[in-house]
């Protein structure tokens, strides 16, 4: 997830993907001076999707952002998340505003929304610091009076580790970079990462329920099987004679067979411990008939697994809207 970023093995795999494409990117701001400005509309909007990654919703690691109706004194629910929070955020947003409805996002790229664990690329003391971090943040939720706390993550990168995609370039070793220890552990196995996130999860619920607090948890977005989703559009885009689209990627099965084991981990939880957003109906309203949709008239994905804005909006806002109204009818 985007915290990776940070990391060495997370920029090298963006590094390593797709040269071509950052040439045309790089070709592009050339030609308008490096300035944004002096480009038309239209470009302007595809360049937002390349580079978006929400920097304005993550700026204080502990502190939270509001969403939705503004005016409102109400806290109607509180989104935890990483990246793919953040990648999230711009559909809950627009669905709470419409509905009436206010929110706080506590959101840290790279940072699985659990207690008590960390991620396998880093030390002790950072880990230490992760979970020191994380527990000050669901206390601050325990004590906000709300009664729903929405989570996202990348599950499946949390369990598994990182796709085929981004790992092309990369040594086996690099893949397990995002899974969740806790202790020091490079290289942990699905069993020990999936028994990780039971078990936070479980002891989450079990705080969250003596505070009369219903935990939710947004099932991961699906994956593209083509890296540099927003970057690819823009290059097309751009230069359409040099550059081939592809507007479908992902099918229904591998999306389903990718989020077939962590999923199958949610299904073990005790009935009652969380209630599960699937938005995979959003993603392919006609089920196994058509792949996943990666454009319109702007990229509805950044990369390989986030959303961009656009993309969040168009696929998210709607089940969101169907959340929300379901949390206010309680």
């Amino acid at each position: 997830t985007g915290g990776l970023l940070k990391t060495a093995p997370r920029s090298l795999a963006f590094a390593g993907v797709t040269m071509t494409v950052l040439l045309a990117v790089a070709a592009g701001m050339q030609w308008s001076g490096g300035f944004p400005q002096r480009l038309p509309e239209r470009v302007r909007v595809i360049m937002e999707d390349v580079d978006w990654e929400g920097a304005e919703l993550t700026a204080e690691e502990e502190e939270p952002v509001v969403l939705g109706a503004k005016d409102s004194e109400s806290l109607d629910f509180v989104l935890w998340g990483d990246s793919h929070g953040v990648a999230a955020t711009p559909g809950l947003d627009a669905a709470a505003t419409k509905i009436g409805m206010r929110g706080w996002a506590f959101l840290n790229n790279g940072t699985p929304p659990l207690t008590g664990v960390w991620t396998a690329d880093m030390d002790a003391e950072s880990g230490q610091a992760m979970v020191a971090m994380n527990e000050a943040i669901l206390v601050k939720i325990l004590e906000s009076g709300t009664k729903n706390l929405i989570l996202a993550s990348r599950w499946v990168s949390r369990c598994e580790g990182y796709n085929d995609v981004e790992m092309a370039d990369f040594p086996h070793v690099m893949r397990s970079a995002p899974m969740l220890v806790a202790r020091v552990n490079p290289d942990p196995d699905f069993e020990e990462s999936a028994e990780l996130l039971r078990s936070g999860l479980m002891a989450m619920n079990e705080r969250l329920q003596e505070r009369g607090i219903h935990l939710w948890v947004l099932q991961q977005v699906p994956e593209s099987t083509v890296g540099m989703v927003a970057s690819r559009f823009y290059a097309a885009t751009r230069f359409p004679l040099l550059y081939e689209l592809e507007e479908r990627a992902t099918s229904f099965e591998f999306h389903k067979d990718r989020e077939s084991r962590t999923m199958a981990e949610f299904a073990k939880l005790p009935e009652g411990t969380v209630r599960m957003i699937d938005a995979t109906a959003a993603f392919y309203p006609e089920g196994s008939k058509e792949d996943l949709k990666l454009y319109a008239e702007r990229s509805y994905y950044r990369d390989d697994d986030h959303l961009s804005r656009f993309g969040s909006r168009h696929y998210l806002a709607p089940v969101f809207e169907r959340v929300l109204s379901s949390m206010r009818a309680e």
